[in-house]
């Protein structure tokens, strides 16, 4: 009967240990990574989006200038038409080669992974609010380098000639035409100090929380962030333990049921074996899926406006990390799934030996 009871009580830890197992494989990858930089950085740099940014600029730059207008027009406002007109006369390469010129991703990629870095370590930390330091030492020097002003001529170069008119009305500062070569060292000195008075206006480095952690109106956003950062280290601590479940009930089975060296293995085998197995198969087709119900069910439901190549780099840069989250499931599905193999041909092949037969009394 004690025998009945224990196999019985074995039979149900192992059930319980394939339940628990499973989402505890996508908890503890979920929560281990999530909250830590490199992910974000290794998404980043694997959809390229430094060397992208550029034409992610010119087309959110654009939808945005249209959105901006329809929405003032629509709400019976008065459209600034001058300003307007001159930010549509900036076409999407305009927008691309000036970006590319003052934002270029040997500088872009140093600063997004340092306040990656720096927001992270404010999440393991007790300081109250982050500090995010970004440097803008090399945007000031890149507004006022030679190199963003050949790339004004390069872009008034594919314009046509401007009028007269155009070049007055323009005020020395055209973008829809290119002015005559008379007047291009004048349209040069005039870039040249617009572009040197936007430098020194900007700071050597900014604070990205400067705002939140300067304003005592404020409170309600860094409790909000304590609070937040508190449920993160939480759910990250549960993670680092929630293994532990699975091995309690492991060693449970083990103290049950477990008799003989075969025994342990088949008794451990087959659950790690079915755990890890069903784990591999939930989480082999999640970014497929992912990707195509983004394609199939939100892209052809958003509203034209919406910046098309914007939205598919975030899409991509969310599918990245998600990857990086179910490679560890994997990973560790995978190992338990082994290692349940392992042991099951392990006890296959060490069979356990034959009682041996009392010998008669003489």
């Amino acid at each position: 009967m004690l025998r009945f009871l224990a196999r019985f009580l074995a039979v149900v830890c192992a059930l319980v240990f394939v339940v628990c197992t499973i989402p505890i494989i996508f908890f503890h990858a979920a929560s281990m990574r999530l909250t830590q930089p490199q992910v974000y950085k290794d998404a980043l740099a694997s959809e390229r989006l430094y060397d992208r940014l550029p034409v992610l600029a010119a087309d959110t730059a654009t939808h945005a200038i249209d959105a901006g207008a329809r929405a003032v027009a629509n709400q019976g406002g008065a459209v600034d038409s001058s300003l307007v007109d001159l930010l549509h006369q900036m076409s999407g390469t305009d927008w691309e080669m000036i970006v590319g010129a003052v934002l270029p991703s040997s500088y872009v990629r140093p600063q997004a992974e340092g306040a990656a870095d720096q927001f992270f370590a404010w999440l393991h930390s007790n300081t109250a609010v982050p500090v995010v330091n970004v440097s803008l030492g090399e945007l000031k020097r890149r507004l006022a380098a030679p190199e963003t002003e050949e790339t004004y001529v390069r872009i008034l170069q594919t314009k046509p000639p401007c009028t007269a008119a155009q070049l007055q009305a323009a005020g020395g500062f055209p973008i829809a035409c290119c002015p005559p070569p008379e007047a291009m060292p004048r349209v040069r000195q005039d870039f040249r100090a617009m572009m040197q008075r936007a430098a020194d206006q900007l700071p050597q480095s900014v604070n990205v929380f400067e705002k939140i952690s300067g304003d005592n109106a404020a409170t309600a956003t860094i409790r909000r962030l304590a609070e937040l950062r508190t449920k993160l280290v939480q759910l990250e601590w549960l993670a680092w333990w929630s293994p532990a479940v699975p091995a309690a009930l492991l060693l449970l089975i083990a103290v049950f049921a477990v008799r003989s060296f075969r025994g342990w293995m088949f008794w451990w085998g087959i659950p790690c074996l079915i755990a890890g197995a069903v784990s591999a198969v939930f989480a082999l087709p999640v970014v497929p899926a992912g990707k195509w119900i983004f394609a199939h069910f939100i892209v052809p439901h958003l509203p034209a406006e919406f910046p098309t190549a914007t939205l598919d780099a975030l899409a991509g840069l969310v599918m990245a990390v998600l990857q990086s989250v179910m490679d560890a499931a994997l990973h560790t599905a995978g190992a338990l799934a082994i290692g349940g193999l392992v042991a099951l041909i392990l006890g296959a092949v060490f069979k356990s030996r034959p009682t041996p037969v009392a010998a008669p009394a003489p």
